[in-house]
Parts: structure tokens; C-alpha cells; sequence
């Protein structure tokens, strides 16, 4: 099932549906996606990891269970996810939208949510071997910066 990126996709377009009410359906979605973060790491399936990380980040906006901000501390635990992870397009801003949540979820969840994620900001951050030589370049690049 990991070896196909669709299957990563669909469960991120059902936990975003929001014409969908089912709540049990987006929290098994996002129960899916979870688990799939468990076993899919960088090293080995490099296709499918970044489709996971890109299904993640579109899945970020459902916030009512801890289970994508579980699959964003999962994944920085393994240190080969690091740098995918901050490279990824619209990673890092998932993870501070999600830390800066004000939903009208119960405030439990908001706290669960909010821990797992500074939990994978801190891991990413303190990474050693992190080269981001190619972002600051591109940020230098910008078509906003004073000429």
C-alpha cells in the first residue's frame, strides 16, 4: 500500500473535506495517515516519504484528533526525515499553524496537539547536519528584497 502515493492522498483529501460532518471518518483518515507514518521513513522509500510529508502537510488543517501532529513527531524522530522534512514545501508553516491553534476542539486536544508539534519543531531544529545553504540562496534571490 506504501508504495503507491494515492492511497497517502486520499486519506488527506478526506480529513480536509469540509462539506464532509462525519467526524469518525476524518478521525480514522487521519488514523490511517498516522500509521503510515510509522513505517514509511526516507530511507527507504524516498517517492512515497515525500508524498507522505506532502499528504501531511495538506491534512495539517483537520484539527480534531492529535493523529496528523502524532505523524509529524513520528517522522522527526528518525533523523533520515530531518531534512525532507524541512525541505518539504509548506512543512514548516503546517507546523506553526498547528502550534498556533485556536480551534473550538476541547482544549485537551489543542494541548496534545500543541505538544507534539513543538516536540517536532524542536527536533528539527536541533539538527547538526542540516545544510540550508540552498534556502538561504533562494531567499537572497527573492523578488521582494530591496535592490
Amino acid at each position: 500500500m506504501a508504495q503507491h502515493p494515492m492511497p497517502m492522498y486520499t486519506p488527506a483529501l478526506a480529513v480536509t473535506d469540509v462539506e464532509d460532518n462525519n467526524e469518525d471518518s476524518k478521525t480514522f483518515f487521519a488514523l490511517c495517515l498516522e500509521w503510515m507514518a510509522t513505517g514509511i521513513h526516507h530511507d527507504k522509500m524516498v517517492a512515497c516519504h515525500d508524498e507522505l510529508l506532502r499528504s501531511l502537510v495538506y491534512a495539517s488543517e483537520y484539527t480534531g484528533s492529535t493523529s496528523i501532529a502524532e505523524a509529524f513527531k513520528m517522522q522527526s524522530t528518525q533523523l533520515e526525515n530531518r531534512t525532507p522534512m524541512v525541505s518539504c514545501f509548506g512543512l514548516l508553516t503546517a507546523l506553526s499553524r498547528m502550534e498556533l491553534l485556536l480551534s473550538n476542539e476541547a482544549v485537551d486536544i489543542n494541548n496534545n496537539i500543541r505538544t507534539c508539534v513543538v516536540l517536532a519543531i524542536e527536533r528539527l531544529s536541533t539538527m547538526e547536519e542540516l545544510d540550508l545553504s540552498c534556502h538561504i540562496t533562494s531567499v537572497n534571490r527573492s523578488p521582494w528584497r530591496n535592490r
